[in-house]
């Protein structure tokens, strides 16, 4: 693991500051090891900053190069749309340096997961997400989206309903269609949005952001609130949406919900920021919004044109 005094260390040299001191960490991630950072400049501004530091072994080595690049790529995009999102000082790509790729941005006010009330919560994700729809960035070298579904996943003893999982497999190996193609999050869920003072003061971990459907974020957004808040909340944040979530198709929360299925334990990270989530009650959240999406009779049992 990173010594934060080495962090601390090269992050002055790459700044050409007078003093760094490392503060503390955030949890919440399981790609990466976050540090709260102190930044004096030379003029003695301070400057509050994280340092994401790629160290999992999940995610290291060609991956974590990858990561730390394109969330570097997409945070510019996002900043240059104007999107509230933290800016890029420094970045160490190759984990020669440190012994893991890092990537420091400024600091944005606020953190996850505060529902000051459901109503709220919903009115700011709606909001963040029409904003995110509707920036304007060049997306033709950005790379497509793909489902984040194991096509091999294997039925979880944990889900006894085989007819259902079943039924959703064959579903999603139908075919989904979403709306047009433009900027994503991909990874858009409560989890990433900061609230300061009960508004969103931002959007954070743009490494999976692409060009693709925004229906990958509404499903995103959909399944992890109604795993933190129920299923109505989700239909609410839909409606909430206007003409964004006008004709949304719930297989996308199937697809959602498979390939969350995979790795809910993963899930529990949102308890470092108050989520209250269980493992047990996540497993029971996914079967139900199957269950719910499969019951819409206004799902498209089949793409258009097959």
């Amino acid at each position: 693991m990173l010594a934060p005094d080495a962090l601390a260390s090269w992050i002055r040299a790459e700044l050409g500051a007078r003093h760094v001191a490392t503060t503390g960490q955030i949890g919440g991630s399981s790609s990466a090891t976050i540090h709260t950072v102190r930044i004096t400049t030379v003029s003695g501004l301070e400057q509050l900053a994280v340092a994401k530091v790629f160290d999992r072994p999940h995610v290291s080595g060609a991956a974590a190069r990858q990561h730390v690049v394109a969330e570097v790529d997409h945070l510019q995009l996002a900043h240059g749309a104007h999107l509230a999102v933290p800016q890029p000082l420094a970045f160490e790509a190759t984990g020669d340096v440190l012994g893991a790729p890092v990537v420091v941005m400024t600091r944005l006010p606020g953190n996850p997961l505060p529902r000051p009330t459901v109503a709220g919560w919903i009115e700011g994700f709606s909001t963040t997400l029409r904003s995110i729809a509707a920036a304007d960035v060049d997306i033709i070298d950005l790379s497509s989206a793909t489902s984040w579904r194991d096509p091999t996943l294997q039925r979880p003893d944990w889900f006894g309903d085989v007819a259902l999982w079943n039924a959703a497999v064959v579903r999603v190996d139908a075919g989904l269609v979403g709306s047009r193609d433009r900027f994503i999050h991909r990874d858009f869920h409560p989890g990433n949005v900061l609230w300061h003072q009960a508004g969103v003061s931002g959007v954070v971990d743009w490494v999976h952001a692409c060009r693709g459907p925004i229906d990958f974020d509404i499903a995103s957004c959909r399944v992890n609130l109604a795993l933190t808040a129920g299923i109505d909340a989700a239909e609410a944040f839909t409606r909430e949406l206007g003409g964004l979530g006008v004709g949304y198709d719930r297989a996308w929360d199937v697809d959602k919900a498979l390939s969350l299925a995979a790795y809910a334990e993963v899930l529990l990270t949102g308890n470092d920021f108050g989520a209250g989530l269980t493992l047990d009650g996540i497993r029971r959240s996914l079967v139900e919004v199957i269950r719910a999406a499969l019951s819409d009779p206004f799902m498209r049992q089949r793409p258009s044109g097959c």
